[in-house]
């Protein structure tokens, strides 16, 4: 998968960055606790309520995490 993504960023001319992804799904994504299980997939913040699949959370965290380093137009606001 990685080789394939690396390709493709080449042959775009766009540079591809490695990124850890730890504990990017375990982390409440509007309020920052640690989240508990919901569900087969979806986990839930005792703190603020928020309820989300783990795969979309962990996407919106490591979005989070790295575009302000490599985004030129900056990360949008989360309600």
């Amino acid at each position: 998968m990685q080789f394939c993504i690396e390709y493709e960023a080449r042959e775009r001319n766009v540079e591809a960055i490695k990124i850890n992804p730890k504990a990017t799904s375990s982390k409440c994504p509007r309020c920052g606790k640690k989240l508990a299980k919901y569900g087969h997939s979806v986990l839930r913040c005792r703190k603020c309520s928020f309820i989300g699949d783990r795969d979309v959370i962990a996407t919106i965290n490591l979005y989070r995490r790295y575009m302000p380093k490599y985004s030129r137009c900056g990360v949008p606001g989360w309600p």
